[in-house]
């Protein structure tokens, strides 16, 4: 199953599966907001390498009023960025996350909205033999509480008995304390959503900015040790796992 990165991960990630694999990668975004989006625009096209034949397909959040593609190009675009993303190394189309199950070769992908502000997607990737990734990188769980049963737990039916679910775990539990209703969920948080989910290995994500990798290593280690069943681990840049 292909790893999922977010903000400066992607471009590498993109550019280096269609130049590995001469095929097109997939892209699944949460939330399009604009600090999400800065890593898409490095690095910069180079046109001697442009794999015409390649593609990028980009999957984002549903609106009533507008396209991915127009919502994404607003931003992609000249004032606030020179390259427009039809320069970029390869072709991308963008689509609608749509409502029911699709399929990307042999991964059978859900996409749910969650609770965040803004229109938000958490994602499920299953494939044929039964591996299954749940993303959901920008929620806030807790806010809508998480003792009513898992059918009223945001995120929950995209979450349960996965083998590994890469989730929000921005803040501690002191940082969430002053940061509630901003649409992320402390380590704490994190580890409850993962045992009430049964998921197998927690991937802490979403790590704040001002936290150093002594500070992540600590998280997660406590992390892994509050979990009532399976495990947990701190997300790094370029980190792949295998199912």
């Amino acid at each position: 199953m292909q790893p999922a990165f977010h903000r400066a991960s992607v471009a590498r990630y993109a550019d280096s599966m269609v130049r590995r694999t001469k095929r097109a990668a997939e892209v699944r975004v949460g939330h399009p907001l604009e600090r999400n989006l800065a890593g898409w625009q490095a690095p910069q096209p180079d046109p001697a390498q442009r794999l015409t034949d390649s593609l990028v397909h980009i999957w984002g959040p549903p609106s009533a009023t507008e396209s991915l593609r127009t919502r994404l190009t607003r931003y992609l675009s000249p004032p606030l960025f020179p390259v427009r993303i039809r320069d970029l190394g390869a072709r991308v189309e963008l689509h609608d996350a749509p409502a029911d199950p699709w399929r990307i070769g042999d991964l059978q992908v859900r996409a749910a909205q969650t609770i965040h502000p803004g229109p938000t997607l958490g994602y499920r990737l299953a494939s044929s033999s039964g591996a299954s990734v749940a993303y959901l990188p920008d929620h806030e769980p807790f806010l809508g509480g998480m003792d009513a049963g898992p059918a009223w737990i945001s995120g929950h039916d995209l979450a349960s008995g996965v083998d590994v679910l890469i989730h929000d775990a921005q803040y501690t539990s002191d940082e969430y304390d002053a940061r509630i209703g901003w649409g992320h969920s402390s380590v704490g948080h994190a580890v409850a959503f993962a045992d009430l989910a049964a998921a197998s290995l927690l991937t802490l994500f979403h790590h704040d900015p001002t936290h150093d990798d002594e500070v992540i290593d600590r998280l997660a280690s406590d992390a892994a040790a509050a979990r009532r069943v399976g495990d947990a681990l701190g997300a790094r840049e370029g980190m792949v796992l295998e199912l």
